[in-house]
């Protein structure tokens, strides 16, 4: 419908334009996300176009993303990888936690995976490659994608709640402004 298409393009504008993702790389990334109702069954088009944007500054595709996630879907599984990040890194992170967040909400689980590892020191710029193709298969990712993931380099990723403030702002826009804005 038209209300439909009216939210994906006011929010691939705002959220795009806050954190530096082309409208059309947005678009696309949120049909994906939208269209796979496997993965991400109740998500909102305001948490596709987030994770949209965050998958895009993180370095991550949809289907690395996807390859971390499906292994914290069910508890034995979430448990055996928290289980090896403890003990390759040292690394204590709530398996139900991430298990809950993995199942409820795919951004949050995004932005948490990353931010308690790197809270917790892991360095991967000086961690040895052996270690580095363990984190990198622990997480269910490529070793580039693991990089790009835990790196931000003269990146900056913007935070959840800056997402979440931007998204609020582009469902509030009626889609006169948003046509005005393209």
């Amino acid at each position: 419908s038209t209300d439909i298409l009216n939210e994906v393009a006011n929010q691939a504008k705002v959220v795009g334009d806050a954190v530096g993702v082309p409208f059309q790389a947005m678009g696309e990334g949120i049909k994906e996300i939208k269209t796979d109702m496997n993965t991400f069954t109740t998500t909102t088009i305001a948490q596709a176009a987030r994770i949209t944007a965050s998958l895009n500054q993180m370095g991550l595709s949809l289907s690395g993303f996807e390859g971390m996630l499906t292994p914290f879907r069910d508890f034995d599984s979430a448990a055996d990888k928290m289980g090896d990040l403890s003990a390759l890194f040292g690394v204590q992170i709530d398996a139900m936690e991430m298990m809950y967040l993995a199942n409820e909400n795919e951004e949050e689980f995004l932005h948490r995976m990353r931010d308690e590892l790197i809270n917790q020191g892991i360095d991967v710029e000086n961690m040895s490659a052996t270690r580095q193709r363990a984190l990198a298969s622990t997480l269910g990712l490529e070793v580039q994608e693991m990089k790009n993931f835990m790196l931000t380099g003269n990146r900056e990723v913007t935070t959840l709640e800056s997402l979440r403030a931007k998204s609020a702002e582009a469902s509030s826009r009626s889609s006169e402004e948003a046509l005005k804005a393209m």
